[in-house]
């Protein structure tokens, strides 16, 4: 059985994007992805970057020393098979550019070319699609995984599974 978790992370010297995304939520991370870490063989971990729904490395996603695992928090997942082939089945997703105009501006979330659900996605709402998908968790704020941020899935999970 694979240990899953959702970790977020943050760059030590962030670049201008990395900054301007941690003003913005303020929080000392800019990035949420799903870690797998099996019984055998290294971890590994699905993300929603630039170029979309990835698999990567653990030591990539962390560049090689450059970003750290600020948070993290183990999922129960109920079925480890499932959770697996739901990660699979998402690589190749879109990333949602357009929908930093709905987290900049809130007012722009009730356009449906911004509001669009699982068909694109950043980090976070990937990552709080997983929640919902693989550890049935039923929260108030995941109703509509729409918009959710890093630090609104942060503070879910701690309120849910605990100080990550």
């Amino acid at each position: 059985m694979s240990k899953w978790e959702i970790i977020a992370v943050g760059e030590i010297n962030p670049d201008w994007e990395s900054r301007a995304i941690q003003r913005g939520i303020m929080a000392d991370y800019s990035h949420i992805a799903i870690l797998c870490t099996p019984e055998i063989g290294e971890p590994f971990v699905f993300e929603s970057v630039g170029k979309g729904i990835i698999k990567s490395k653990l030591d990539d996603v962390l560049d090689y020393g450059r970003a750290v695992i600020r948070h993290r928090f183990t999922v129960p997942v109920l079925n480890n098979d499932f959770s697996l082939g739901w990660c699979h089945g998402r690589l190749g997703g879109r990333y949602s550019l357009i929908q930093y105009l709905g987290f900049i501006f809130p007012f722009m979330r009730r356009f449906k070319w911004i509001r669009n659900g699982r068909a694109f996605s950043v980090c976070s709402e990937f990552g709080a699609d997983f929640l919902v998908d693989c550890a049935n968790l039923i929260h108030d704020k995941l109703n509509d995984c729409d918009f959710v941020s890093p630090t609104d899935l942060v503070y879910i999970c701690q309120e849910v599974y605990g100080r990550g």
